[in-house]
């Protein structure tokens, strides 16, 4: 009997395109806005901001399993009713059917990535494509009671913090011992998101790691010399993203507000941002890592 290998999504590393989405969209009594949306050679990503929460009472989640959770019994009313805001954003989400204007459905390989902050809720969904996404006009989120339509075009008028997305070098550099490969550089209008990936990882023993924390991990997941090693090359390589530097075309001295990424087969993906935005005008970044350089052109391929 033959089984049916894991439905993965996309691993959206070589970027196409990236467009600002319409801004503050009435739903529910409330409104979303999708910020961008991003065309990779396997899929789409949507970046998305609800700043006022639509009434998502009608959303189907399972709210008497978050109240008899253990966290139920040290969760504030107020922290409870966030969780429970949450799960029905994602649920909110999940319901949701992304097509483009040939008519093609995307699937969603399940829960996106979202988070709670001071101006609201914000988060992004990944959707797998069979073939890439290339000569699209529009794309269309359809949520319950709501079909939201994104032209795919640059349009400066719209109210969207995103403002362009780049390609970066076609190459992958070969980095010690392993590969650097720079995916986009996203501009927004405060700050600048360069995507990474690291594949395979590279050997960076001259960085320093809290090598206790390292063991303490490892040994409560019950790990041996090989885990040490593999958690320890991510570590280290996460360090040099929270250490890296960007500069640009007009000596802008960028702040390196961190970095987060995921480990995927065989290497490590992720994104480091930095803030301002570029000026106008700007017409590349360089971005360091260590003592080594990288140029990331900003032209109007994608204006």
């Amino acid at each position: 009997m033959s089984v049916a290998e894991p439905y993965r999504g996309p691993e959206l590393i070589d970027f196409l395109e990236g467009y600002p989405g319409p801004a503050d969209v009435p739903y529910l009594g409330g409104s979303i806005s999708i910020v961008a949306a991003l065309l990779y050679r396997d899929g789409i990503r949507l970046d998305w901001r609800i700043h006022a929460m639509p009434d998502l009472s009608r959303i189907d989640t399972e709210d008497e399993d978050l109240a008899s959770s253990p966290r139920s019994a040290w969760t504030t009313p107020r922290q409870m009713d966030r969780s429970l805001a949450g799960r029905r954003v994602d649920d909110l989400w999940l319901q949701a059917t992304l097509l483009d204007d040939r008519g093609t459905e995307y699937r969603i390989p399940g829960p996106g990535s979202g988070r709670l902050d001071d101006t609201g809720w914000e988060g992004r969904f990944s959707y797998l494509s069979s073939e890439p996404p290339v000569g699209l006009r529009s794309v269309t989120i359809r949520l319950p009671d709501k079909d939201i339509i994104i032209p795919l075009e640059h349009d400066s008028a719209r109210s969207s913090d995103f403002l362009a997305g780049y390609r970066g070098p076609i190459a992958t550099i070969a980095f010690h011992g392993g590969s650097l490969k720079v995916i986009s550089a996203l501009v927004y209008q405060a700050k600048v998101v360069i995507e990474l990936l690291s594949r395979p990882l590279p050997d960076l023993p001259w960085i320093s790691i809290d090598e206790e924390q390292l063991s303490k991990t490892v040994g409560k997941l019950g790990g041996g010399d090989e885990l040490t090693a593999s958690f320890r090359a991510h570590r280290r390589l996460f360090k040099l993203w929270t250490d890296a530097r960007l500069t640009d075309s007009q000596q802008t001295s960028y702040v390196n507000n961190g970095a987060h990424g995921n480990t995927v087969p065989g290497g490590y993906k992720g994104e480091i941002e930095f803030s301002p935005g570029p000026s106008p005008g700007t017409t590349h970044l360089n971005l360091t890592l260590d003592q080594f350089s990288i140029s990331i052109p900003l032209d109007d391929r994608q204006r």
